[in-house]
């Protein structure tokens, strides 16, 4: 039993792990013909529902269609409705296992490719690391892979339930008991093809008859929306979104399916005439009850997906904590506003600075604590966290000028408007910073995990210098006067460094085995701080400067 738990837990997380590696791979290869593709696809809802049929009868499971449909809408590549449309297409591509079952006895295991495929892409992956559409393929390769092996995991986990499962047990329940047992059938084995296959084969045994199937079906049906929900945990509102399409859908064409189980029973077994043939029959009612869900249900997608759109609606993020509260026809209260949020900008992205060099900025901003205790904490932060750190920068730097273009609209005096201009300035010196910042991103990583001394005497020296200048940088802005000396010192010193001859940088390089790749790269990321740093200093000399002005205009109306 421990073993059956641990099997299905672990083929719970490389399934989960496969759905995020995948979506990460499709956003990354999301190229401009790639989306062309895609869209001409499933531009349409008609396009779109053929599109989800003809592609889970090509891989047996309407599980990984639908996953992938929500992978593509998770990474904004398809739109909601039209994910609906692959979705609805899904569930009648998905009776195409019946059929095969039904007219030759044997299903395709698309499973089995898990392995070697996460293998071979694994090793393109490798020896093509640097061929951008290859590394994209092959991590879309090792997605899939590990959709497929996750499933199988928690698959081959229950076995032993679907050995056991004695359906002749629940022979004296109504219909509706059968509905939940395929529901669980389905939901347990993580494949309605699989589920399909046992049903097939209970009715061809006699173990149960073809109402008691007809059912169990409408029941196995329902229970794919279980992997649906699985692959929308932790994704975007619009996935998540897609994946309440999905039970909404099977969930009301299981109950109508339900409703008139009885007469189409009649009509499939007498009037179509196969009461002799009850497999046949079986994938005829499984086919036929998708296909009338999807007429009822198409028609109503525009209306689904408005209604879906009211639903997980994320706050609108407020990034600005001052200027949004405060009207700009009041100068002083506007310009006081403005000026306390550019500060923060600037602390945003001297924050987004430190977070490349794991430091701790609420450690290296307390006067408290020593900078060789800040400098020992290596405080590592998610990629994700820093590319939403700067993405809000430049969101927040959009809101700021916009504000500031308000009040410049309006009669200032000259002082006033000298003062406006060194808050844009420093505005524009503070974004400039932070893309210089991130433009090394990747530097600063390899220099952090390459197992070369110079290159790690270089970041921790990189790192030494930035939390000193920053931390400098800080109490000059706080109205520490005295910070000034020290803050132009530390910038003399990265100045120089990056005024030294190229030459000479790389032949110290050079002499301790590094590559020129990375001599590149620290040469890049040389230039990129020293830049970075001379904009961070600037923009606080133009916030002290917008200040006096500001006082000394306010003393002369005095």
């Amino acid at each position: 039993m421990i073993d059956m738990i641990l099997g299905i837990l672990s083929g719970l997380g490389i399934f989960l792990f496969g759905m995020s590696f995948l979506e990460d791979a499709l956003k990354d290869a999301s190229g401009r013909s790639f989306k062309r593709i895609l869209k001409r696809s499933t531009d349409t809802v008609p396009k779109a529902i053929f599109t989800g049929a003809i592609s889970t009868a090509a891989l047996q499971s309407s599980s990984v269609v639908s996953l992938m449909a929500l992978s593509f809408v998770g990474a904004g590549l398809m739109q909601l409705s039209s994910g609906i449309g692959v979705i609805f297409g899904a569930n009648i591509g998905t009776t195409f296992t019946a059929w095969i079952v039904a007219m030759v006895g044997f299903k395709i295991k698309v499973d089995i490719i898990a392995l070697p495929l996460i293998g071979i892409a694994g090793i393109i992956l490798v020896f093509f690391k640097k061929h951008i559409k290859i590394n994209a393929i092959s991590r879309i390769a090792i997605g899939f892979g590990l959709l497929f092996l996750g499933l199988e995991f928690m698959k081959n986990s229950t076995e032993i339930i679907a050995k056991d499962f004695d359906l002749s047990d629940y022979m004296a329940y109504g219909a509706y008991v059968y509905v939940i047992i395929g529901f669980f059938l389905t939901a347990t084995l993580q494949s309605s093809s699989a589920s399909t296959a046992i049903i097939l084969s209970s009715l061809n045994s006699g173990i149960v008859t073809f109402d008691i199937a007809a059912a169990m079906v409408i029941g196995s049906n329902v229970g794919t929306t279980v992997t649906a929900i699985l692959g929308s945990i932790g994704g975007k509102a619009d996935k998540k979104r897609a994946a309440i399409a999905h039970v909404a859908f099977n969930v009301g064409t299981g109950v109508i399916a339900y409703i008139f189980i009885g007469v189409l029973s009649i009509f499939i077994l007498d009037t179509m005439g196969f009461r002799d043939d009850t497999i046949t029959a079986l994938a005829i009612f499984h086919t036929l009850f998708n296909v009338l869900g999807v007429l009822i249900f198409a028609p109503f997608v525009p209306l689904l997906t408005r209604g879906l759109n009211k639903i997980y609606q994320k706050k609108p993020e407020i990034l600005t904590q001052y200027i949004d509260s405060v009207q700009t026809d009041v100068f002083e209260a506007a310009i006081e506003a403005l000026r306390k949020e550019v500060i923060r900008l600037h602390d945003a992205s001297m924050r987004f600075g430190l977070m490349l060099f794991n430091i701790d900025a609420k450690d290296l901003f307390d006067k408290n604590i020593k900078m060789w205790k800040i400098l020992a904490n290596e405080n590592q932060i998610a990629s994700e966290e820093i590319v939403s750190a700067y993405r809000k920068i430049k969101k927040l730097e959009i809101q700021i000028l916009e504000y500031a273009s308000d009040i410049g609209s309006k009669e200032l005096s000259i002082d006033e408007s000298k003062g406006l201009s060194k808050l844009i300035e420093a505005t524009r010196e503070i974004t400039y910073a932070s893309k210089m910042l991130k433009d090394i991103k990747l530097n600063i990583q390899t220099f952090y995990e390459e197992d070369n001394i110079f290159l790690q005497e270089s970041y921790e020296t990189y790192r030494e210098r930035i939390s000193k200048l920053f931390k400098n940088i800080h109490q000059l802005i706080s109205g520490d006067v005295e910070a000034e000396t020290k803050m132009r010192k530390i910038l003399q010193t990265i100045t120089d460094e990056n005024n030294a001859s190229t030459s000479e940088i790389t032949k110290a390089i050079k002499g301790n085995n590094v590559s020129d790749e990375l001599t590149s790269s620290i040469l890049n990321a040389n230039r990129s701080i020293y830049l970075a740093s001379q904009s961070l200093v600037e923009s606080a000399f133009y916030l002290t400067q917008a200040n006096n002005l500001f006082k000394d205009e306010a003393k002369r109306e005095a």
